[in-house]
């Protein structure tokens, strides 16, 4: 059975690389107006419209927070290190859990293969 799923790999592989066309994408649309070969007519537009105008910014709106008002200890952002840390933790304390579960498991396993 393997040597006929193997041979049928290479029969994939051998249609799939001689039956293969290699195409080289080139643009040869002369003017923009002209149609595609599958149809698509492409228009280009001259008018270009200006953007909106941005709305006036207030000098009176307070800021998030000055630096000494973000440093204060209960208002820290974790670092990097922190995170990756934390993420270490959870996943030391996930690999536990399981290990324990299946320790239990193997347990139960066993002793039921004991009672037979």
């Amino acid at each position: 059975m393997k040597k006929y799923i193997t041979l049928l790999f290479f029969l994939v592989i051998i249609f799939a690389v001689g039956g293969s066309v290699s195409v080289e994408a080139t643009e040869s649309l002369t003017t923009l107006n002209d149609p595609t070969s599958v149809g698509i007519t492409l228009v280009k537009d001259d008018t270009v419209t200006p953007p909106a105008p941005k709305p006036p910014v207030k000098d009176d709106v307070p800021l998030l927070g000055t630096t000494a008002e973000i440093a204060k200890p209960g208002r820290r952002l974790p670092s990097t290190g922190e995170l990756i840390t934390s993420l270490i933790w959870i996943i030391l304390g996930l690999s536990m859990l399981i290990v324990v579960v299946g320790v239990f498991s193997l347990r139960n396993i066993m002793q039921n293969l004991a009672w037979e």
